[in-house]
């Protein structure tokens, strides 16, 4: 009869220990999340790029060019920078020789977009589309911003777009570098 009850007690820990050990935490990542700076016509002396994480992308690595018409996929590169040079500045020096991390004459953004912070826990999200301002520039950066989201759903939910203004003082910054 003992036996019995350490067999018993022997299989409901193994039974429990599995039933832990196959608690799975998910989250999503939608499957796609576009990022668009909106107003680059306003800035056309300048070329805008996006560059992934420093430690992974070196001086002579792929420089993801942005234009005015075209969304960048954050998910492909994570988390995105964004950066400016003059397009006066790329006529002396060839854009593939640019070192993107030293070089005083690139203009490095005050955010960043990083996919991974936008991990939910909700599966119906189909896309993220997140849409950037430039404010201006300051002393040392591009000051840019999040103007709109834009959160498209795969079961039929409306989408959800969200509107955001500039909460800095636009009367530090020039419109000009």
């Amino acid at each position: 009869m003992k036996r019995v009850k350490y067999i018993l007690l022997a299989l409901l820990a193994t039974i429990a220990v599995q039933v832990v050990g196959n608690i799975i935490i998910t989250t999503y990542m939608p499957s796609k999340i576009l990022v668009k700076i909106d107003n680059l016509k306003d800035y056309s002396d300048m070329l805008f790029v996006g560059l992934g994480d420093y430690s992974t992308f070196s001086a002579s690595g792929r420089v993801e060019m942005i234009d005015s018409s075209s969304y960048m996929d954050a998910v492909m590169i994570n988390p995105i920078a964004f950066h400016a040079v003059k397009k006066t500045y790329l006529k002396k020096t060839n854009i593939d020789r640019i070192d993107w991390k030293k070089d005083k004459n690139v203009i490095k953004s005050s955010i960043s977009v990083n996919a991974n912070a936008l991990r939910s826990d909700k599966s119906n999200v189909e896309s993220v589309e997140i849409h950037l301002n430039i404010a201006g520039f300051d002393k040392k950066s591009m000051v840019m911003y999040e103007s709109a989201r834009t959160i498209k759903y795969n079961d039929g939910s409306p989408d959800l777009v969200k509107y955001f203004d500039y909460k800095g003082d636009l009367s530090k910054l020039r419109k000009t570098f």
